[in-house]
């Protein structure tokens, strides 16, 4: 037991503390999204690739029906039923089942409020890229209006992903 113990760790060593996060991957996005809010999706997408300097790189396909896409790819999905998050003031949400991807987006709370659709999607990429929530910036928990990746989302992506943070530049302009 010890000695599997010891090789878990030098793995993580290896290969940094979130070994499953794939940056290259595919992602179905539900295309009951209005047409608005997809081109919010691409554009959040892209800068992610831009400011990662190629280090991201995801390939979109919308679909009406994402879920009949299997393991190959993640899923970003408009939820209008909102009955399972009753009990949450969350606007969007990401979780991995069986090593697929899952970014779930509740556009309809978004839409009845001031909140911004593109931050809600950066932040959730953020965190299918591995990012924890952190104090201040794009991936602080609360909405706040920010809709770029500001330095600090940055430096912790570049903790992560042993990337140099001087290479990648944030898309904030006042931030």
């Amino acid at each position: 037991m010890a000695k599997c113990i010891k090789y878990l760790f030098i793995l993580i060593l290896i290969t940094g503390c979130n070994p499953s996060v794939n940056l290259h991957s595919n992602f179905v996005v539900d295309s009951s999204f209005t047409a608005e809010q997809q081109n919010e999706i691409v554009e959040s997408v892209s800068e992610w690739e831009s400011v990662t300097d190629g280090m991201i790189k995801l390939n979109l396909v919308f679909s009406n029906q994402p879920e009949m896409y299997g393991n190959d790819y993640n899923k970003i999905l408009n939820i209008i039923d909102e009955s399972n998050y009753l009990n949450t003031d969350a606007l969007g949400k990401t979780n991995v089942v069986a090593s697929v991807i899952r970014i779930l987006i509740l556009s309809n709370r978004i839409e009845r409020s001031q909140f911004l659709f593109k931050e809600v999607v950066l932040h959730e990429l953020g965190h299918s890229f591995g990012l924890p929530h952190q104090k201040s910036g794009l991936m602080n928990p609360s909405v706040h209006g920010q809709t770029c990746i500001d330095n600090s989302t940055l430096d912790e992506f570049c903790n992560l992903h042993n990337c140099n943070d001087y290479e990648i530049k944030s898309s904030c302009i006042n931030y």
